[in-house]
């Protein structure tokens, strides 16, 4: 895997020498990274798993592969006559095979190509990294809600100077996400669901006044990340174009998970 090899190249410290015995990791961030595409889920989530005792360690293994492989990804063509042409890749293997053919012909129709991804993967990581050249810090910063850290946390994730930030050829949002559930135990089930993502969010629970809804009606607050990414403008580049000469463009939505058991709130 040369993107997981990449991120371990600049998450990992370097060998000392004499010359240079205080040699520390530059980019210390990102070996969190690494060990989320290594296990296939948030590190503290996989030491949950370990300490389950009604699953042997093959069945932890079966759960960890699935993690590592999981694969919920739609590319959306906008075209230039103004249609939109959707696609689905629910395998890994689908999305390789796409992404490889993607590598050798461009249908010249399209103007703007986007891949919308649920959950992050292993997989989906090394894939798109790869093909796209994409900043790590861009699936790095995706994967925890915290807003704040300690210093000693081993997530931790320093900000980006506002320089930085503005060169970047990504963003993410931060946002809540309001969801209700109709009893108590719809809420737990949307809890349990959340443990098995690979991501990590939070749920806060809300209790309803009866005087406003039904008795036992729970409203849950998420703490939701929407991440984009575009391909960066570089020299050297060969730009892809149509046949009108307009450059193409590609780029990458990481959205907020989803399950079943609740109904958004509208106003």
């Amino acid at each position: 895997m040369p993107y997981l090899q990449h991120i371990r190249q600049y998450g990992l410290p370097p060998v000392p020498t004499p010359s240079t015995p205080g040699l520390h990791v530059r980019y210390p961030h990102l070996g969190f990274l690494a060990d989320f595409m290594e296990i296939g889920m948030c590190p503290e989530r996989y030491g949950e798993l370990k300490l389950d005792k009604s699953q042997d360690e093959a069945q932890r293994e079966v759960i960890r592969k699935e993690h590592q492989t999981r694969t919920n990804v739609w590319r959306l063509d906008y075209q230039y006559n103004g249609g939109i042409d959707p696609k689905h890749f629910g395998t890994c293997d689908k999305l390789r095979d796409e992404l490889k053919e993607e590598s050798e012909v461009w249908d010249s129709n399209v103007q703007l190509r986007l891949y919308v991804v649920e959950d992050l993967s292993q997989t989906v990581i090394e894939l798109l990294g790869k093909q796209y050249d994409v900043d790590p810090a861009f699936f790095r910063g995706h994967i925890l809600d915290a807003a704040w850290f300690s210093v000693g946390s081993p997530w931790r994730d320093p900000p980006s100077l506002v320089k930085d930030i503005r060169n970047q050829p990504w963003t993410q949002i931060r946002y809540v996400t309001a969801r209700y559930f109709k009893t108590e135990d719809c809420y737990n089930d949307g809890e349990n669901s959340m443990k098995t993502w690979n991501v990590v969010r939070r749920m806060d629970k809300v209790s309803l006044s009866p005087n406003w809804d039904k008795l036992g009606a729970v409203v849950g607050l998420i703490r939701s990340k929407a991440s984009f990414w575009q391909t960066a403008r570089r020299e050297g580049i060969t730009e892809k174009r149509g046949d009108n000469g307009d450059a193409k463009e590609e780029g990458a939505v990481i959205g907020k998970n989803c399950f079943s058991v609740d109904s958004p709130i509208r106003l």
